[in-house]
């Protein structure tokens, strides 16, 4: 799929005691992304139901950093998300559609695994190395807007929750806001957009 992210937010949380090579750990504070296009895959599993346990996410970013009055304007990957998965079957929480099939559905999604990776610039602070991590918590709570019962939009909050590998007690927390522009059911996949991935981030396995 393809998506636009129209707003983000990066929080650097409770640094410790270092136990890597890194010499310093990223700056913590609440970095803020201004409005920007990126994109994301999801890979099916053979249903083709975009809420099938093992659908698979991946995510690349670019966009410009706001934090205390200076913009950091990084390129080709400020920070990318992969390979977290449905883990259990989505609850529905509301549905507004009415006799004609126009209304809102919304999901909510639990993912398991996957990981994280932030540049080395950044408000955070120059480094040698980019910032790894893994993701310990990852929930996807998705609307699915139908008009007459065809699936209009889609419209998704993602908010996650990582520890870097390299720092003691250093967590970083996402609040994301996406909208998806187009599936791979209408057309080739996008130039630019990240592969698609099985649980296993294994390149190009799912469709």
């Amino acid at each position: 799929m393809r998506i636009m992210l129209p707003a983000a937010i990066i929080l650097l949380l409770a640094v410790t005691v270092l136990s890597n090579p890194m010499p310093y750990p990223p700056t913590t504070g609440t970095y803020y992304m201004t409005p920007f296009i990126s994109g994301f895959s999801e890979s099916w599993n053979t249903s083709g139901d975009f809420l099938d346990v093992g659908n698979t996410f991946n995510s690349i970013v670019w966009a410009a950093i706001y934090n205390s009055g200076t913009y950091f304007d990084v390129q080709n990957g400020l920070w990318t998300i992969s390979c977290p998965s449905i883990s259990i079957a989505p609850t529905e929480l509301s549905d507004t559609r009415d006799l004609a099939g126009t209304g809102v559905v919304t999901w909510s999604s639990e993912y398991s695994g996957g990981s994280f990776n932030i540049s080395l610039d950044g408000p955070w602070g120059h480094h040698e190395t980019d910032f790894p991590g893994h993701l310990s918590w990852f929930h996807v709570t998705t609307d699915y807007h139908y008009e007459n019962g065809i699936l209009v939009r889609m419209t998704a909050s993602i908010s996650s929750i990582g520890k870097f590998e390299w720092y003691n007690n250093l967590c970083m927390a996402h609040d994301i806001h996406l909208e998806m522009e187009a599936t791979t059911n209408d057309g080739p996949f996008p130039t630019d957009y990240p592969e698609f991935l099985d649980p296993a981030c294994q390149l190009g396995v799912r469709t």
